[in-house]
């Protein structure tokens, strides 16, 4: 089960078709306060959080994850990324991996995959 935290509905809907599409179970929610309700509740294995989000934002949101759930992987999603170190934005946050908004459904994909054989 992936759980998708994203304010924007459209591309809420687009990830969860495009991960539906590839035989992933999705859950999903509008904000950071709605996701760890979700993360709860649905107990994931892979969590994917926008970083920008009215309510609780991916910045709070993610720690919050990590401090339920340390081993948890998670993608961050943004699409203000443009001239930020990624690698100490990962480190910081402590994701697995950033995606740059828009994406590719075949890079998102990619990422998914190997960030979900990692921790089989």
């Amino acid at each position: 089960m992936i759980l998708v935290i994203e304010d924007n509905e459209s591309e809420r809907t687009l990830l969860r078709k495009m991960l539906k599409s590839e035989g992933f179970a999705v859950c999903e929610a509008g904000d950071g306060e709605a996701g760890l309700a979700q993360f709860e509740a649905q107990r994931p294995t892979l969590v994917i959080c926008d970083l920008m989000m009215p309510v609780k934002n991916g910045f709070e949101t993610i720690p919050a994850i990590r401090d339920r759930a340390p081993d948890m992987p998670i993608i961050a999603i943004s699409g203000f990324l443009f001239g930020v170190d990624q690698a100490a934005m990962r480190e910081n946050l402590g994701v697995a991996a950033l995606v740059e908004k828009p994406f590719r459904k075949a890079h998102l994909l990619d990422v998914v995959r190997q960030v979900t054989a990692v921790g089989r």
